[in-house]
């Protein structure tokens, strides 16, 4: 599979202006000599500025905000990073946004991540029932089961009827596996606080 090439930096501020307060990309107004020397050129120019420059870029898709830049759609957060600080990314880096908020493209809360990390720092899947993310009740022994994935294997922690045994022993892997250098608020710990 051919890797993708991303917009440089240069590149990326020509085309927008970006404020890594708010985390919003707004195009830029572009010469007629940006566009296809033809007799429509004039006509493309005023007709794009008109629809598109001031306005913000991008749009969302499922559970990120995509732009398209020269026929290539990029996520948002990665344009973001490389116009704050260029061209560092490689094709198998990652983006994590530390708040678990993938619309969220503040600079303050992006971070370079392998997937292993950026697995570290999620919300509960939408089949999750107890809110902690690495619990699960299993019905077949009535009790609650607890795990974390290290090296892409899944090591189970604990099997208690106690929910909060569970959580606690969550938790307790997660600070031995380096869970919490990701995430130290995580599902787990927020319980713990709140319990």
């Amino acid at each position: 599979m051919k890797a993708k090439k991303y917009s440089t930096q240069e590149e990326i501020k020509r085309l927008f202006n970006y404020d890594p307060e708010t985390g919003i990309f707004i195009w830029k107004h572009r010469s007629e000599d940006t566009f296809l020397a033809n007799e429509y050129q004039n006509l493309t120019c005023r007709l794009w500025n008109g629809k598109y420059a001031g306005k913000r870029a991008g749009q969302n898709l499922k559970r990120y905000r995509i732009i398209k830049v020269k026929g290539g759609r990029y996520l948002e957060s990665r344009l973001a990073y490389i116009y704050v600080h260029g061209n560092v990314l490689n094709q198998d880096d990652e983006m994590d946004h530390k708040n678990r908020d993938s619309f969220d493209g503040r600079i303050e809360n992006l971070r370079l991540s392998t997937r292993q990390s950026n697995m570290r720092n999620c919300n509960p899947r939408k089949n999750n029932t107890c809110g902690v993310n690495g619990v699960c009740f299993d019905k077949r022994d009535n009790s609650w089961v607890a795990s974390v994935r290290s090296n892409g294997k899944k090591i189970r922690v604990c099997y208690s009827k106690d929910f909060r045994k569970a959580v606690q022993a969550r938790y307790d892997a997660e600070v031995k596996y380096g869970y919490t250098k990701v995430n130290p608020n995580s599902t787990a710990y927020q319980y713990l606080q709140e319990a």
